[in-house]
Protein backbone atom coordinates (compact mmCIF):
# COMPACT_ATOMS: atom_id res chain seq x y z
CA UNK A 1 0.00 0.00 0.00
CA UNK A 2 1.52 3.12 -1.17
CA UNK A 3 0.25 6.86 -0.35
CA UNK A 4 1.50 9.66 -2.28
CA UNK A 5 -0.30 11.84 -0.09
CA UNK A 6 -0.46 11.70 4.06
CA UNK A 7 -3.26 10.13 5.52
CA UNK A 8 -4.84 12.51 7.85
CA UNK A 9 -7.54 12.78 10.33
CA UNK A 10 -8.40 9.69 12.91
CA UNK A 11 -10.88 7.90 11.07
CA UNK A 12 -8.27 7.11 8.42
CA UNK A 13 -5.30 6.51 10.90
CA UNK A 14 -7.71 3.65 12.80
CA UNK A 15 -8.62 2.20 9.68
CA UNK A 16 -4.35 1.59 9.42
CA UNK A 17 -4.15 0.47 12.51
CA UNK A 18 -7.36 -2.06 12.35
CA UNK A 19 -5.64 -2.94 8.99
CA UNK A 20 -2.24 -3.84 10.72
CA UNK A 21 -3.70 -6.10 13.24
CA UNK A 22 -5.47 -8.29 11.03
CA UNK A 23 -4.44 -11.00 9.30
CA UNK A 24 -3.56 -9.69 5.68
CA UNK A 25 -1.61 -10.84 2.47
CA UNK A 26 -0.14 -7.22 2.41
CA UNK A 27 2.76 -7.43 4.78
CA UNK A 28 4.76 -3.83 3.67
CA UNK A 29 3.40 -0.52 3.91
CA UNK A 30 4.98 3.21 2.65
CA UNK A 31 4.42 6.19 4.16
CA UNK A 32 6.09 9.83 3.44
CA UNK A 33 5.39 11.18 6.59
CA UNK A 34 4.96 10.10 10.19
CA UNK A 35 1.63 10.50 10.04
CA UNK A 36 1.70 5.92 10.38
CA UNK A 37 2.79 6.50 13.97
CA UNK A 38 -0.51 8.32 15.64
CA UNK A 39 -1.94 5.19 16.52
CA UNK A 40 0.84 2.64 17.70
CA UNK A 41 0.15 2.80 20.87
CA UNK A 42 -3.17 1.38 20.14
CA UNK A 43 -1.69 -0.92 17.94
CA UNK A 44 0.70 -1.93 20.98
CA UNK A 45 -2.37 -2.20 23.39
CA UNK A 46 -3.84 -5.05 21.13
CA UNK A 47 -0.67 -7.17 22.19
CA UNK A 48 1.40 -6.17 19.07
CA UNK A 49 5.15 -6.28 19.19
CA UNK A 50 6.32 -2.84 17.78
CA UNK A 51 10.06 -2.87 16.55
CA UNK A 52 10.94 1.28 15.84
CA UNK A 53 14.04 2.81 14.83
CA UNK A 54 15.21 5.70 12.77
CA UNK A 55 17.19 4.46 9.86
CA UNK A 56 19.74 7.85 10.34
CA UNK A 57 20.65 5.86 13.44
CA UNK A 58 21.70 2.56 11.24
CA UNK A 59 25.02 3.01 9.22
CA UNK A 60 26.04 -0.05 8.44
CA UNK A 61 25.18 -3.72 8.46
CA UNK A 62 26.15 -4.38 11.86
CA UNK A 63 24.11 -1.45 12.91
CA UNK A 64 20.63 -2.91 11.21
CA UNK A 65 21.74 -5.84 13.32
CA UNK A 66 22.44 -4.83 16.25
CA UNK A 67 18.87 -2.82 16.07
CA UNK A 68 17.18 -5.78 15.12
CA UNK A 69 18.58 -8.39 18.22
CA UNK A 70 17.92 -5.63 20.67
CA UNK A 71 14.39 -4.70 19.44
CA UNK A 72 13.15 -8.29 18.65
CA UNK A 73 15.31 -9.18 21.46
CA UNK A 74 17.30 -12.18 19.70
CA UNK A 75 18.48 -15.40 21.63
CA UNK A 76 21.93 -15.16 22.58
CA UNK A 77 22.73 -17.67 19.92
CA UNK A 78 21.91 -15.07 16.86
CA UNK A 79 24.62 -15.49 14.72
CA UNK A 80 24.89 -11.75 13.28
CA UNK A 81 24.25 -12.89 9.44
CA UNK A 82 21.13 -12.72 7.59
CA UNK A 83 20.58 -16.64 7.54
CA UNK A 84 20.42 -15.76 11.23
CA UNK A 85 18.02 -12.77 11.30
CA UNK A 86 15.90 -14.85 9.25
CA UNK A 87 16.14 -17.89 11.21
CA UNK A 88 15.23 -15.39 14.60
CA UNK A 89 12.20 -13.17 12.83
CA UNK A 90 10.40 -16.59 11.69
CA UNK A 91 10.70 -17.86 15.12
CA UNK A 92 10.24 -15.48 17.57
CA UNK A 93 8.82 -17.99 20.49
CA UNK A 94 10.88 -16.13 23.29
CA UNK A 95 8.84 -13.18 22.25
CA UNK A 96 5.27 -14.12 22.15
CA UNK A 97 2.72 -11.19 20.68
CA UNK A 98 -0.64 -11.27 18.34
CA UNK A 99 1.64 -9.71 16.04
CA UNK A 100 4.77 -7.79 15.16
CA UNK A 101 5.35 -4.23 13.03
CA UNK A 102 8.90 -3.60 12.18
CA UNK A 103 8.78 0.08 11.72
CA UNK A 104 11.41 2.19 10.15
CA UNK A 105 11.45 6.21 10.17
CA UNK A 106 13.56 8.02 7.49
CA UNK A 107 14.16 5.06 5.83
CA UNK A 108 14.71 7.05 2.45
CA UNK A 109 18.37 7.73 3.95
CA UNK A 110 18.77 3.91 4.72
CA UNK A 111 18.39 2.89 1.04
CA UNK A 112 20.30 5.71 -0.13
CA UNK A 113 23.13 4.78 2.19
CA UNK A 114 23.08 1.03 2.44
CA UNK A 115 20.69 -0.30 -0.76
CA UNK A 116 21.59 -3.51 -0.53
CA UNK A 117 21.25 -4.17 2.89
CA UNK A 118 17.56 -2.17 2.61
CA UNK A 119 16.69 -5.04 -0.06
CA UNK A 120 18.19 -7.95 2.10
CA UNK A 121 15.91 -6.65 5.00
CA UNK A 122 13.16 -6.79 2.79
CA UNK A 123 13.33 -10.11 1.12
CA UNK A 124 14.04 -11.72 4.89
CA UNK A 125 11.20 -9.89 6.55
CA UNK A 126 8.67 -10.67 3.65
CA UNK A 127 10.04 -14.51 3.83
CA UNK A 128 9.27 -13.87 7.93
CA UNK A 129 6.01 -12.79 7.03
CA UNK A 130 5.12 -15.43 5.55
CA UNK A 131 5.93 -18.18 7.48
CA UNK A 132 4.09 -15.90 10.47
CA UNK A 133 1.00 -15.91 7.81
CA UNK A 134 0.20 -19.50 7.93
CA UNK A 135 -0.41 -19.28 11.67
CA UNK A 136 -2.25 -16.43 11.02
CA UNK A 137 0.04 -14.13 12.88
CA UNK A 138 0.59 -10.29 11.60
CA UNK A 139 3.76 -8.85 10.69
CA UNK A 140 4.08 -6.32 8.85
CA UNK A 141 6.80 -3.96 7.74
CA UNK A 142 6.30 -0.25 7.92
CA UNK A 143 8.95 2.27 5.87
CA UNK A 144 8.27 5.78 6.91
CA UNK A 145 9.79 7.93 3.85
Amino acid sequence: MVHNRPLIGNSRMRLFAEYLVTVEPQHLFFFEEEHALEQWEEVRLQGFHIADVDADRLASREDLFRWLAQAMKFPSYFGWNWDAAHECLADLEWLPAKGYVLVMRNAESFWRRLPREAATLLEVCLSAAGYWRRDNVPFRIVFIW
